[in-house]
């Protein structure tokens, strides 16, 4: 499959998304690295390892770089985010859906999520502009991604030890509120974040000026990060959510499925 065929390609492995970024920026540039990946046999897990090792040395380029360095360091935040997208399109392309590759992708967002605040906060620090963001970022990363994790290790534990699950009604409603997917989807998108902070962060760099727009942008990001990881750990505790948890996975799970062509390639892989 040559770069010629991107038209072809792109709605096989793409599917439409109301994120801003990746549709003005991210999968216009993904699909055209796909289309050179593919024919020379480079896997999604190959892809996703790279990402990984973009990913941490835009950090270290962010925390320790200066002038150009820096903005290479910032360069590799949106190479991240391309990468992040061609693995997922790899797998759907060619069908190869495997729990490594899963493992990879979301082993590379938590290595990100957690060490762009950190390489910020640092660079701000070495502005003398204070210890503040590199102890909210630290806090950030011992306390901002458990929430959910914690709850899925629950029930991964409830279901080896085929604890009884309690059927949970759905709420009523059905879904959650407007404000809230319009907090989680863009102003707490970690995506979203990420360009933000590093548009801040290049403007103040090419103006000559010490890092305070990018210091409060930060701060103001990880502690709305926090607050949502309370309001999940809130959430979590209540009655009946980790059991409607339990309830759905063992409906989900009634049938195996063991047949590769039966798999959402769209739906399954990242988008």
């Amino acid at each position: 499959m040559g770069i010629t065929n991107v038209a072809e390609l792109r709605p096989r492995v793409q599917q439409r998304t109301d994120h801003l970024y990746d549709t003005v920026f991210t999968r216009r540039v993904s699909v055209y690295l796909t289309a050179l990946l593919a024919p020379v046999g480079a896997t999604a897990n190959q892809v996703s390892t790279a990402g990984i090792g973009v990913g941490l040395a835009s950090c270290l380029l962010i925390a320790f770089g200066s002038g150009w360095s820096l903005l290479i360091g910032i360069l590799f935040v949106h190479l991240y985010a391309v990468l992040d997208s061609v693995d997922g399109e790899l797998a759907r392309l060619r069908r190869q859906f495997t729990l490594k590759g899963l493992y990879l992708e979301d082993l590379s967002a938590y290595y990100i999520i957690v060490g762009f605040p950190l390489s910020v906060a640092w660079h701000v620090a070495r502005a003398g502009l204070g210890p503040w963001p590199v102890v909210l970022a630290v806090v950030f990363g011992a306390f901002g991604r458990n929430g959910i994790a914690v709850a899925r290790r629950a029930v991964i534990k409830s279901i080896q030890t085929k604890r009884p699950a309690v059927r949970v009604a759905p709420p009523e409603g059905g879904t959650e509120s407007w404000i809230r997917r319009v907090i989680d989807g863009h102003v707490l998108n970690h995506t979203n974040i990420r360009l933000v902070v590093s548009t801040a962060l290049v403007a103040e760099t090419l103006a000559g000026r010490p890092p305070q727009v990018t210091s409060a942008l930060l701060v103001a990001a990880v502690f709305g990060l926090l607050a949502r990881e309370a309001a999940t750990v809130v959430h979590m505790l209540r009655r009946d959510t980790l059991d409607g948890l339990l309830w759905q996975v063992y409906e989900d799970a009634k049938t195996v499925n063991e047949d590769p062509s039966r798999v959402d390639a769209l739906q399954l892989a990242k988008y």
